[in-house]
């Protein structure tokens, strides 16, 4: 692995993309890479773990990694694959616990968002949100994407 540097002038496409991964009793570490490169510095780690515990699945470029839920479990059919796909990223397994505990309209999203309202209830429900300014913003962050937007969403409220 070569060293890294950060350029004077700030500039990151310069810097080293070069990763490494090793072993040592036991505690597997990763450093390096960039933001850019998370794919294959994932695929090296994987295969590291592999190396160690061969019953791990094979993967690669063409594995799909967002596939815990097929579609098929009730709910799912009712939102869009790109909201399906952003639902197993965040909440993975228990994607269909939340599709399946929202209520009638808890299923479109909520306004200058890709966020469902069902996120709100299972927040409020699963994630020990208290108090609403932590709801909103440590655990659905709504408040930061929406950003000043409430009041226009929602004169009613302000």
């Amino acid at each position: 692995m070569s060293e890294l540097s950060i350029t004077s002038d700030g500039c990151t496409t310069r810097e080293s993309r070069d990763h490494a991964v090793w072993e040592e009793q036991g505690l597997l570490t990763i450093t390096g890479g960039k933001l850019t490169t998370f794919l294959l510095m994932a695929l090296d780690t994987l295969k590291a773990i592999r190396a160690e515990q061969a019953d791990i699945q094979e993967v690669s470029t063409h594995t799909p990694v967002l596939d815990a839920a097929n579609g098929n479990e009730p709910g799912l059919q009712f939102v869009r694959e790109t909201t399906r796909r952003r639902l197993l990223g965040r909440y993975d397994a228990h994607t269909t616990s939340l599709v399946a505990r929202a209520q009638i309209g808890e299923l479109e999203s909520i306004p200058g968002t890709e966020m469902l309202w069902a996120e709100l209830r299972w927040a409020s429900h699963t994630e020990g949100a208290i108090h609403l300014d932590d709801l909103l913003l440590r655990r659905v962050r709504l408040a930061l994407v929406l950003l000043r937007e409430g009041k226009r969403t929602y004169p009613g409220y302000a």
